[in-house]
């Protein structure tokens, strides 16, 4: 739902969305985007994590962030 409404300017168009289109007109609803991802930390972490598992492999250490497939 994000990604089709937040970030867009729909000045002079109708929203896609009736129930988010809705609750817009209501005064006591602050809506915003899910903006978590997109942290300096969250890339960060994200960075440090994955060259930590190429160092690892290069190294053939312990992957301690695999993920396997379940049988």
């Amino acid at each position: 739902m994000e990604d089709s409404v937040f970030d867009h300017d729909f000045a002079g168009h109708v929203m896609p969305d009736d129930v988010m289109a809705r609750l817009l007109t209501l005064n006591n609803v602050l809506m915003t985007s899910h903006r978590g991802f997109p942290s300096r930390e969250a890339l960060k972490d994200i960075a440090e994590t994955t060259l930590s598992g190429l160092t690892a492999f290069e190294e053939h250490k312990a992957l301690v962030n695999q993920v396997k497939a379940q049988r």
